[in-house]
């Protein structure tokens, strides 16, 4: 059975890979599911703006490190049918 999530218009979904929260910086330290709800609050409110919120404190985190694993997100922002925009 499919699982099924409602979002109402202005939610997001964000799907992520682990080598987001495995990104490690200099010390051995992993960025973690904490610093990725950081990144995220305050709600960006869509799509471009949160993937950047968190590629850019990825980044930050890891500094010089670079990765070690591929990273990939998703973030999916729920709009209003066409007919409820105004």
């Amino acid at each position: 059975m499919p699982t099924v999530i409602g979002l109402d218009p202005g939610q997001s979904l964000v799907l992520y890979t682990d080598g987001i929260t495995e990104a490690r910086n200099s010390d051995g330290e992993q960025f973690g599911e904490d610093r990725l709800l950081h990144a995220l609050t305050p709600s960006p409110g869509n799509a471009p703006t949160a993937l950047e919120a968190i590629t850019k404190a990825v980044r930050a985190f890891t500094g010089d490190s670079g990765t070690d694993d591929d990273q990939a997100v998703l973030v999916l922002t729920a709009t209003a049918p066409a007919d409820d925009r105004r």
